[in-house]
């Protein structure tokens, strides 16, 4: 019968091994052995579900509730902005998609996403120099 050993000391030692029971073999001379070839991925399409995946993730990381509808965080302004019965439609749809029982997200709150993320790709000092380039032909 195991009969339990206890000891009056309280204090924990790290056990360490004297030397790594397991060498690292590097990646590259594992892609050798097995004659591997680099291969360039394909950019993920704008609509796919990774992408959607993240503006999900984006928007429910942003929201928040102050006692009433949830907002999303850092924003101040409402603006009125003109798009087409389509683009509303397509929001809506998205919205509903995004949308959890636990946080449901307005087609609006989706457009200012969507809307902040384009403005933080866009790059202004190439917009300005398109727009000298062609105001001068």
């Amino acid at each position: 019968m195991a009969k339990t050993i206890r000891t009056s000391d309280t204090r924990v030692t790290k056990i360490c091994p004297a030397e790594n029971a397991v060498r690292r073999v590097p990646g590259k001379q594992v892609a050798a052995a097995l004659g591997a070839e680099a291969v360039e991925g394909a950019p993920i399409p704008h609509g796919s579900p990774i992408a959607l995946l993240a503006i999900r993730e984006e928007i429910h990381r942003r929201l928040r509730s102050r006692g009433g509808r949830p907002s999303l965080d850092k924003t101040l302004r409402r603006q009125k902005i003109p798009i087409t019965d389509e683009e509303w439609a397509k929001l809506q749809r998205l919205a509903a998609r995004l949308g959890s029982q636990r946080m449901k997200v307005t087609p609006g709150q989706l457009a200012s996403l969507l809307l902040h993320r384009s403005l933080e790709q866009l790059d202004e000092s190439e917009l300005a120099s398109a727009v000298r380039t062609t105001s001068t032909q």
